[in-house]
């Protein structure tokens, strides 16, 4: 009868020990992972946007951006560490690239980038649904996993501003025309930028009416993109505000673009008016006119 109760007595400690033993790792590996615990062999793919879980969709990228993505290899939960893993990315015309390799760390996370095409042959070209594919080998199981996203054209910007934005028309004083060149947030550089001027604006925020335009220059991107240019307006210039626009003609990697002043908060050029040296001049003038005249004057009195 003893022996009977000890058997019972060390199967229910067995089963307490076992269960706890379970629990213990599924925490262990729920800690891990973020998500509930996957028998058997596993890969995920997902990127910095996003795509955790089988064949989930990411957040969409721009073309010209770099995407990063991620792979969690598990065995029954738990990291596989040093484990090669094999990126293959498709593209929107189902063209699929070279294979990558990278092993995955301590955590069982194998890491790999590439940026996305842009220019050639056009943006457009590239816009439409990717994938990136990821395959290892675990306890002898090949297993796979995709991760979906979508490609958009980033919007091609040019900005433009004056300082100062009040300059005189003495000569001795001009304002740098600046701005950026941009594809989303990418600078073009070696770009062309033609910058024009045009009057006719009643106040620093008007936005640009049409008319013709005159040309000031010629300014080249440089590194980032940006472009700047020293302009002393015309002596004969009106007096008044100017509205001064950046134009890009246009080529593989951004369509025609410009940016003007007047909008956007970037204020139009004041152009100060030549009266206060005109009236400086003209009084000068009247004084030594009058000085020589009374000079002249005074010679020819008669002497007494």
């Amino acid at each position: 009868m003893k022996w009977r109760l000890a058997l019972f007595l060390c199967t229910i400690a067995f089963l307490v020990f076992n269960r706890g033993l379970h629990t213990s790792r599924s925490q262990h590996s729920e800690l891990i992972s973020g998500v509930s615990l996957v028998t058997g062999a596993n890969v995920d793919v997902f990127t910095q946007r996003g795509g955790m879980g089988p064949s989930v969709r990411s957040d969409a990228f721009a073309l010209d951006e770099i995407v990063i993505v991620y792979v969690n290899v598990t065995y029954n939960g738990w990291p596989e560490q040093n484990n090669d893993v094999t990126f293959r990315a498709v593209d929107n015309h189902g063209i699929t690239s070279a294979p990558t390799y990278a092993r995955t760390n301590s955590s069982g996370i194998a890491t790999e980038s590439f940026r996305l095409p842009y220019a050639s042959p056009s943006p457009e070209y590239w816009v439409g649904d990717w994938a990136v594919i990821a395959t290892a080998s675990v306890a002898g199981i090949g297993k796979s996993d995709v991760v979906p996203f979508t490609t958009y054209a980033p919007i091609c910007g040019l900005t433009i501003s004056c300082n100062p934005n009040t300059i005189d028309k003495t000569g001795a004083q001009s304002t740098k025309v600046s701005g950026y060149l941009r594809v989303g947030s990418s600078g073009l550089s070696g770009k062309t930028i033609t910058l024009k001027y045009r009057g006719g604006a009643t106040g620093p925020d008007v936005p640009p009416s049409d008319g013709d335009w005159t040309s000031i220059a010629q300014s080249t991107t440089a590194s980032g993109g940006y472009y700047e240019y020293f302009w002393d307006a015309p002596s004969e210039l009106p007096n008044g505000y100017y509205w001064i626009e950046a134009v890009f003609e246009g080529d593989a990697t951004c369509p025609p673009v410009s940016g003007t002043t007047g909008v956007d908060l970037v204020p139009n050029l004041f152009v100060v008016p030549l009266f206060p040296y005109g009236v400086l001049s003209a009084l000068a003038a009247c004084f030594a006119g009058y000085a020589i005249f009374a000079r002249l004057k005074s010679a020819q009195r008669p002497k007494r």
